[in-house]
């Protein structure tokens, strides 16, 4: 994708405002040598940081005994989950674990097969632990965790992220400008945004195929899916589905991606099935939920983006919601809550709309009422998607995040990892990590469905496209 339509992208989906604080320069490299420059742990739920403490020594137990390990991953996060059911031969919907890392980057998280690992599942895997036959690395050991009962699956409550930020403004750094944003951003949060991968980097959006499917236009829904990739390896197929060449659209489809559910969905196009029937027999919940929460996701930000866009001051005020954990709701702040002073600006949270459901009462109401209208014209056709979505897609977000355990350094940006400490992968070389004689690494926990990116955007005070080299479009398959 076009850097212009990327920054075109980012408008769409609502990056339009910032905490208060300077403008700063740093890059966040997202290619190799420099892939360890985003590294993401799992923090379970006693707050401990999971590690990779050693890789391989894994038994197999017997069939559909629960399977747990931790993974180690370092490459595209978005295609961890196909990647891991191709190597250990299970089903996608097998797999139980936590949200992908959706940038290039390390991430070390749990895995849990509640069925156990499958009868084709490499022993030499097992043994070995490693695994490097793509571009993709991916490492399997022990999920060493402590203070748990016998039995207890351990889960994923926050991530730890490490961020290593180069080509820094030196005169910058030498005034002090970072360690003054980072205590702010220590005190004050960052706006959290949904990042911008939740809305699909290829030619068509995930919110336009959301759109779709929430108005009921099956039709276009099932178009947009199977034409959504119109540049490299899927280009010759998406052009045969533009044309309703069904029969050639299939046999371009190519080898190497994961296209199961394009190949279904145009199977039962060409054999004359409704566009509903062939969208509930192709995609799975989860890809109806992803798509649908893309939308959702796009109206939320339009309204944070309003109410912290400088029209409102940056405090709660009077028709702000806060969570109320007794009710297990968002409740409206009261004008006496508001001069007691009782409430953080991070305290303020905002309900996402659901389809088949009115927009939940909150200060962002009618704005989401409003972008939904501009894309869903007409009726929500939700009653007619015999799926139970819901918990598939968020109810609620904090509009600011305060992340935890937040410490930074400036040193030379020689950065290791697991696989490294454990000497089963080498330290990057080249002329090209040399070259980077002072880089910022920054340390932060947040919430397991907040990012690295929102908190980067804050920090630099700029959009992805102006920190996030390599940033680029990425193939819609499913």
């Amino acid at each position: 994708m076009a850097l212009a339509k990327l920054r075109a992208l980012q408008c769409e989906v609502g990056f339009n405002s910032f905490l208060p604080g300077p403008r700063l320069q740093g890059v966040l490299r997202l290619r190799s040598p420099f892939l360890r420059d985003l590294q993401r742990h799992d923090v379970l739920q006693s707050g401990e940081v999971l590690h990779l403490t050693s890789a391989g020594g894994l038994t197999p137990g017997p069939v559909k005994t629960p399977f747990l390990c931790a993974v180690y991953a370092c490459g595209k996060g978005a295609t961890l989950r196909s990647r891991l059911a191709e190597e250990l031969h299970v089903p996608s919907r097998a797999l139980r674990m936590g949200p992908p890392l959706r940038m290039p980057g390390v991430s070390v998280q749990l895995l849990e097969l509640p069925k156990g690992l499958s009868e084709k599942t490499s022993t030499e895997l097992m043994k070995s632990g490693i695994s490097a036959a793509s571009k993709m690395t991916l490492a399997f050991g022990p999920a060493d965790v402590a203070g748990l009962p016998d039995g207890k699956i351990p889960h994923c409550e926050a991530h730890r992220f490490t961020v290593t930020l180069r080509g820094l403004n030196k005169t910058q750094l030498s005034a002090g400008l970072f360690d003054e944003r980072l205590e702010e951003i220590r005190t004050n949060g960052f706006v959290n945004f949904f990042e911008l991968p939740y809305f699909g980097l290829a030619e068509v959006t995930r919110f336009e195929i959301g759109a779709a499917l929430w108005g009921g236009q099956w039709d276009t829904a099932a178009r947009l899916l199977l034409t959504a990739n119109r540049a490299d390896a899927l280009h010759p197929a998406s052009q045969a589905f533009v044309e309703n060449d069904y029969a050639a659209g299939i046999e371009l489809l190519p080898a190497t991606h994961n296209c199961k559910g394009m190949r279904k969905l145009a199977m039962n196009l060409l054999l004359k099935r409704p566009a509903k029937e062939a969208l509930l027999a192709a995609l799975a919940p989860q890809d109806w939920a992803k798509h649908l929460s893309s939308l959702s996701r796009l109206a939320w930000n339009k309204a944070v983006s309003v109410r912290l866009g400088g029209a409102m001051p940056l405090r709660p005020v009077p028709g702000d919601f806060v969570w109320d954990g007794k009710a297990g709701e968002p409740r409206p702040v009261t004008a006496k809550e508001v001069s007691e002073d009782r409430w953080h600006l991070s305290d303020v949270v905002l309900p996402l709309p659901l389809p088949g459901k009115p927009v939940p009462e909150s200060g962002g109401r009618l704005l989401m009422e409003a972008v939904l209208r501009d894309f869903v014209p007409g009726e929500d056709a939700a009653a007619e998607i015999p799926l139970k979505l819901e918990q598939m897609m968020p109810r609620v977000r904090h509009i600011v995040s305060i992340p935890a355990d937040m410490t930074w350094d400036v040193d030379e940006g020689l950065v290791d990892c697991d696989l490294q400490r454990l000497g089963l992968a080498a330290k990057p070389r080249g002329r090209a990590i040399r070259a980077q004689s002072l880089a910022l690494q920054l340390r932060a926990t947040l919430r397991r469905t907040e990012s690295a990116e929102s908190l980067l955007r804050e920090v630099l005070k700029a959009n992805p496209t102006d920190f996030l080299e390599g940033l680029d479009r990425e193939d819609e398959v499913f």
